[in-house]
């Protein structure tokens, strides 16, 4: 018999706790026709925020909190729910009621405020309770120390920059201007990756070969006064300097004013001063020897 009692007892309770439920749902679902008495869709989502809020946030928190934070949302939600419902039940049975006389519109008017809050309250209580998740709590403060890293790490370039902000402006001005001068073909700035000046050419060529490129020219084109010498038919030998044989006065000068003597030119065919080169006027004696084939009877024997 008392295992019998024992078990009735169990489905009875469970039998009062729903028609508990389902009496406190009639009274709010009346209540809310009240506030919508033309829309019985916001109705039912009126007992969202009241009895089913109660029984969700109730289960939350038992199966579903991880952190401190959540249970601590989590009976706040309840609590919202909860009081939300016996206050909405409280209003249903003064307002329906006619054995005392009750303010009507200023239950109502408690009655809307009760619902926005009850609203707002649980809106915000979803978010905290998420934010407070293991997961995404450790994933925002991990957020919030890098962004705390990042600004202080964007304080001191700050700092840094201002100190070097003469040497970098230079660098850049550097740049600029060497390429400004690439553009318009002359040299860069020394040191920048824009210098190509051209490197010094090499030569190499003997002395030999440079003595005898001078010869070949020297003995087609005209040489200025004082670079050509011909030392073995010069008279008076006075060694190499060119003024030293200038004697316009002299019995011997020729008419550029030099008084060393003349040598056949075969390929001009005519007499050249020794010293400059001047060509003496044509005539119709034949030479009857060459420059520097024998020497002339009026110079001076030079020493080999």
């Amino acid at each position: 018999m008392k295992k019998v009692l024992a078990q009735g007892t169990k489905y009875l309770f469970g039998a009062f706790g729903i028609a508990i439920l389902g009496l406190l749902m009639s009274l709010t679902y009346q209540a809310l026709g009240r506030i919508f008495p033309t829309s019985p869709i916001n109705q039912m989502w009126g007992l969202v925020l009241f009895d089913i809020a109660a029984i969700t946030w109730a289960l939350a928190f038992v199966f579903s909190c991880e952190t401190i934070g959540q249970y601590a949302v989590a009976i706040f939600g309840f609590l919202t729910g909860f009081i939300g419902t016996l206050i909405m039940v409280a209003a249903e049975v003064m307002l329906g009621q006619t054995l005392t006389t009750t303010n009507s519109a200023e239950v109502a008017r408690w009655l809307i405020y009760g619902f926005i809050g009850a609203t707002i309250l649980h809106a915000i209580l979803i978010y905290a309770h998420h934010y407070n998740g293991q997961t995404i709590r450790q994933k925002v403060e991990i957020g919030i120390a890098r962004g705390e890293v990042t600004t202080e790490a964007i304080k001191q370039a700050q700092v840094m920059l201002d100190v070097e902000k003469a040497n970098l402006a230079r660098t850049i001005a550097d740049g600029i201007i060497a390429d400004t001068k690439r553009e318009l073909g002359l040299y860069p700035i020394d040191g920048t990756p824009f210098d190509r000046r051209q490197q010094p050419r090499e030569f190499n060529y003997s002395t030999e070969e440079i003595l005898n490129e001078v010869k070949d020219i020297s003995s087609i084109l005209p040489s200025p006064t004082g670079t050509i010498l011909h030392r073995k038919n010069i008279l008076w030998d006075r060694g190499d300097d060119p003024a030293a044989y200038y004697n316009p006065d002299s019995p011997q000068a020729l008419a550029c004013g030099h008084d060393a003597g003349t040598t056949w030119n075969q390929t001009r065919k005519a007499d050249e001063c020794n010293i400059c080169g001047h060509l003496l006027p044509p005539h119709n004696s034949t030479p009857t020897q060459e420059a520097g084939d024998q020497p002339s009877p009026f110079l001076k024997s030079q020493p080999e």
